[in-house]
């Protein structure tokens, strides 16, 4: 099963056809059809609801076909070397919905331990779209996702595009 997170309103309809026509199993999601609350970092979702975001939004609806996902690919806007908004808002809520399930490795409190309870999730591509080319932006963005790599010992790659049509032929290629 893949899980597509997207933010890309034009990509809603293409996207879901290309993986029709190779009968792959699917979920799709534009993040911006939900109501994803900023994390607020009180630690709710590691002392008082363990692996739950306090907050009363639509977390909950994302994170099982995430977590239950062999392949999870994201497609994001760049936004200042970074995730787009509405994308880093749902990975930051994982992130610390997941704090239960840090590890330490060599005295240091990594990710990770949450994604390595899911022995399903074999791949994790970010494919970031910037459709006024900035190379400086593009290349933090890839050092952005290389370091989210390893610190959760994921498999995967991140990539950028700068239309359409780009992101649908990387998508293809990694399927």
């Amino acid at each position: 099963m893949i899980t597509i997170l997207s933010d890309r309103r034009e990509l809603d309809e293409s996207v879901p056809q290309l993986l029709k026509s190779r009968k792959i199993p699917f979920a799709y999601y534009n993040v911006e059809d939900y109501q994803i609350e900023e994390c607020a970092g009180c630690n709710g979702c590691v002392y008082i609801t363990p692996g739950a975001c306090v907050q009363r939004d639509d977390t909950g609806r994302l994170y099982p076909a995430i977590l239950n996902s062999d392949t999870v690919l994201i497609l994001t806007g760049i936004s200042y070397g970074s995730y787009s908004f509405a994308v880093k808002r749902v990975l930051d809520k994982f992130g610390l919905a997941g704090s239960r399930f840090y590890r330490v490795d060599h005295g240091k409190l990594k990710k990770g331990g949450g994604w390595s309870k899911a022995p399903d999730l074999k791949h994790y591509y970010v494919i970031g779209y910037q459709t006024i080319p900035d190379t400086g932006q593009r290349a933090i963005f890839l050092r952005l996702v290389n370091e989210m790599y390893q610190l959760t010992q994921l498999t995967g790659c991140g990539y950028t595009a700068g239309s359409d049509s780009e992101i649908l032929k990387k998508v293809e290629e990694l399927l």
